[in-house]
């Protein structure tokens, strides 16, 4: 026999759970109307029902800047979903705020130790498991795929998020050797923007510098090949320049001023940039193609 329940009851478990109506009629049922009962039976069932998506691919989302007031900590963490509809939803935005803040408290540099973490000093609940809550309640694969933190002693961290119409897409974080926080968000916006590889071309790998110029000699001999082997040379070498000049920030031309490069920039200030870490949304991730034809002819068969 099945107890009654009042919509007052419904509506307070709805609101502690974001849970269906029916769902939430049915836990309390389950549970003789203890409300405490009924919302553990619902983050169960929830969490069981997450815990079958987490395969699904996760590519949109958003990422997350978060700097302490003293701009000599920042954190940069990415949360992915399946859809830039979700991506948009104010629970999922306002959960990507808190794991940022909560990143920021507790220096996350580890992302595996940064999940078994509480959500806060006074919740002992793990971000893992507050992550499994918001699957069962948005109903599509929800991922927290990366996190970085950087802190200066002696300088500032600068930090950028760009924000599109789905939300903030790419987030840089830099340490410059200086407290100039203000010029550290100018050049991480130009991370943003022009996405260098390297810091300085003494940081590029020999090994990866060579492939290059093999590359661009190979190219060259093939279009050029008329021409004497010395100035073949000279070409390959002005096309690793030009590689270099977009690779590289120190020798990228900067946005604002494309007369001088970052490295003149810095030059000017007396400073220096130390490091730099930069996320897109659902980058390296490989998406799913949909065949909507297959899927609805999959859905029709299997309901003869």
């Amino acid at each position: 026999m099945s107890v009654s329940v009042s919509m007052e009851q419904i509506k307070d478990l709805r609101t502690r759970t974001q849970s269906p109506i029916s769902a939430c009629q049915k836990a309390l049922q389950e549970a003789n109307g203890d409300l405490v009962k009924a919302e553990e039976i619902l983050r169960t069932l929830g969490q069981a029902s997450a815990i079958k998506k987490e395969g699904r691919v996760a590519a949109e989302g958003r990422v997350e800047v978060k700097h302490s007031r003293d701009h000599k900590a920042a954190v940069l963490i990415e949360v992915n979903c399946e859809t830039d509809f979700v991506a948009r939803q104010d629970n999922f935005k306002a959960f990507v705020q808190e794991l940022s803040q909560r990143a920021l408290e507790l220096k996350a540099t580890d992302l595996k130790e940064f999940l078994k973490s509480s959500v806060s000093s006074s919740d002992s609940k793990t971000i893992d498991q507050a992550r499994l809550d918001l699957v069962a309640q948005l109903g599509e694969n929800v991922s927290i795929r990366r996190v970085a933190y950087l802190e200066s002693q002696d300088g500032s961290i600068g930090a950028y998020g760009h924000q599109d119409s789905n939300g903030m897409r790419i987030g840089v974080l830099l340490e410059m050797a200086t407290s100039d926080f203000e010029l550290g968000r100018t050049i991480a916006m130009q991370i943003a923007a022009m996405n260098p590889e390297f810091l300085k071309i003494a940081q590029i790998p020999a090994d990866r510098l060579q492939k290059e110029k093999d590359i661009f000699l190979a190219q060259t001999r093939e279009q050029e090949g008329s021409k004497p082997e010395a100035i073949q040379v000279k070409i390959a070498e002005g096309k690793l320049k030009k590689w270099q000049s977009d690779a590289v920030l120190t020798e990228q031309a900067f946005v604002r001023e494309p007369n001088k490069t970052i490295a003149t920039l810095l030059k000017e200030h007396k400073t220096d940039v130390l490091r730099f870490v930069r996320f897109v949304v659902g980058e390296g991730i490989v998406k799913a193609e949909n065949n909507f034809a297959e899927e609805v002819m999959a859905q029709t068969k299997g309901r003869v």
